[in-house]
């Protein structure tokens, strides 16, 4: 069995790899069981002290590790960077996963965490380039700080067009991020010379929500980065 590792800014998340499927685990487990695993896998955007416990557990248990980095070409994906390693590697992780589970097909990847990132790839395996901008909690967050009379609440209504302050900033946040992804997809379509329609593949904290919003059809993979890690064995 293999440890995977997700270190990002707010949090360390932990998975198993047995061979064939991926399930999330615990700090706490992961290292109870560490004798259970033939090697470990991680990606580090923020080396937190879980990451560093478990690491020197692992280097004192003989345990194999691999820490997954970016690459000018990976696994029949190009990085669209000229300067691959400014390439988060959870965007590049995600790439990979969904490039894996999706061969030979235009893809759409949006990580909808604090930060929502986009990511396109061509059918090739050619990476285009993305989008970062502020995630659905940051974007509101923003403008009431600059804007005190805007504010929000948890209680929002069901509606299209904000009949309230809160109604109206989540509604305008909301359409923002997911109109977004579908220039994304027009532009994919007008970029590319392919007149398939790309494979959208959220993931991250807010993938349902915004995928609630979106009449495009499309995929939710919470463990997307973890089959990015996966292609590292």
């Amino acid at each position: 069995m293999i440890l995977l590792i997700d270190s990002g800014n707010t949090k360390v998340k932990f998975a198993n790899f047995d061979g064939e499927k991926v399930e999330s685990t615990t700090f706490f487990a992961a290292r109870e069981e560490l004798y259970k695993y033939s090697g470990l896998i991680y990606c580090s955007v923020s080396e937190q002290q879980e990451l560093t416990d478990i690491l020197a557990l692992a280097v004192k248990s003989n345990i194999r590790i691999t820490k997954a980095e970016v690459s000018p070409i990976q696994f029949d994906v190009v990085c669209a960077y000229p300067n691959f390693k400014n390439l988060g590697i959870d965007r590049w992780l995600a790439i990979l996963g969904a490039r894996g589970l999706y061969p030979n097909q235009p893809l759409i990847i949006v990580d909808a965490g604090t930060a929502m990132t986009v990511d396109v790839i061509e059918a090739s395996g050619q990476h285009i380039g993305g989008w970062i901008m502020p995630g659905l909690a940051l974007l509101q967050s923003s403008i009431s700080e600059k804007a005190p009379l805007v504010f929000g609440s948890d209680d929002i209504k069901k509606e299209l067009f904000g009949t309230d302050t809160p109604s109206a900033l989540y509604r305008g946040c909301i359409s923002a991020l997911c109109g977004a992804i579908e220039k994304a997809q027009q532009d994919l379509l007008l970029e590319s010379s392919t007149s398939f329609s790309p494979t959208i593949i959220l993931t991250g904290g807010d993938a349902k929500t915004i995928a609630s919003e979106l009449n495009s059809t499309l995929v939710i993979r919470a463990d997307l980065v973890f089959l990015g890690l996966c292609r590292f064995i």
